[in-house]
């Protein structure tokens, strides 16, 4: 038998289903908010380190600065040596530049407050050449591709590079034999 007394073209029963709903509903609502919450993941534990000595402080910036020159040398070395037939299209060369200049001026400003003048001297120099190639056309003519070549080849950056990478390499040596014989 079905209840006939309406509210307004609604019947009782349908009235007490959307009120036990609604009811449903919010009591579904309010468990969600106070309920305990289970213990979240841990946060995650932050290895504790002890803050680098100053040799290993060194020797880090000594390594990472001679890949920084050797990454350098050859990139100029494959600038000068490429093929010279007319116009030459340094588009390559000019991606990798423009990622050593970054990286160099960090370096060299490094290098400054370390009180490394001569290292900071040839950083520059070299920022310089690859601020210069990084920034210029992407095509050369075989005349401005001269003009670069002499440029890096009558400065002897290219030379000073590599010297300085050596001492910086042996710098590096020493500094990893020194905390050897610390620990």
């Amino acid at each position: 038998m079905r209840p006939t007394s309406h509210v307004r073209g609604t019947t009782l029963l349908e009235l007490v289903v959307a009120s036990g709903l609604g009811l449903l509903v919010l009591g579904a609502f309010l468990a969600g908010r106070f309920w305990p919450q289970p213990p979240s993941s841990p946060a995650p534990v932050v290895a504790q380190s002890q803050p680098l000595s100053a040799g290993a402080r060194e020797r880090v910036l000594l390594t990472e600065i001679g890949d920084h020159l050797e990454r350098s040398q050859l990139a100029l070395i494959e600038l000068i040596n490429s093929k010279t037939n007319g116009a030459v299209d340094i588009t390559v060369e000019q991606v990798l530049t423009r990622e050593l200049t970054a990286v160099n001026r960090l370096f060299r400003r490094a290098a400054a407050d370390a009180g490394e003048p001569g290292l900071a001297s040839v950083l520059e120099e070299l920022e310089l050449v690859l601020v210069d190639v990084a920034n210029g056309p992407a095509r050369l003519s075989a005349d401005e591709f001269a003009a670069l070549r002499e440029r890096i080849d009558t400065d002897g950056l290219l030379f000073k590079v590599k010297v300085l990478g050596a001492q910086v390499r042996s710098r590096e040596r020493d500094a990893a034999r020194e905390l050897a014989a610390n620990r």
